[in-house]
């Protein structure tokens, strides 16, 4: 087999792996909007206290290097400086669901100023340990 194919092969599928890691953050006010009007939510299971849920959200955030910035009964924000983002999530108990707000900045190469972000391969890692720890079906 032809060496030059060998190698552009194994650089597609290098190429491939990075891109699906780095989980596709969007930015743009519009994006921002429209993610907080739909935003990842966790189910609740039933009869399961808020503090659970609130504990699951914290050991979420803190496995994945996100900072606590402030708790409460029924809510949780935390804060990750990371790859040309400033993103902050909220996790608030809203009935049977854990929702997940993004309140991000991004500031990469393709913008002149900081502009509204969503970090959505961030959050769905939050979702996805959230789902686990309180045995979500994932």
């Amino acid at each position: 087999m032809d060496r030059n194919f060998i190698r552009t092969v194994l650089f597609v599928g290098f190429l491939s792996l990075f891109l699906v890691a780095c989980g596709g953050g969007r930015y743009g006010d519009l994006t921002a909007q429209q993610y907080n009007q739909k935003p990842f939510t966790v189910a609740i299971p039933a009869g399961t206290d808020n503090s659970v849920v609130i504990d699951a959200a914290e050991a979420a955030l803190l496995g994945r290097e996100w900072s606590i910035t402030s708790q409460s009964d029924n809510e949780i924000v935390g804060n990750l400086v990371h790859r040309y983002y400033d993103a902050t999530v909220t996790i608030k108990i809203e009935g049977n669901h854990a929702v997940l707000y993004s309140d991000a900045k991004y500031d990469g190469p393709q913008v002149d100023n900081p502009v509204p972000g969503v970090p959505v391969g961030w959050l769905k890692n939050l979702k996805a340990d959230m789902d686990a720890k309180l045995g979500n079906p994932g």
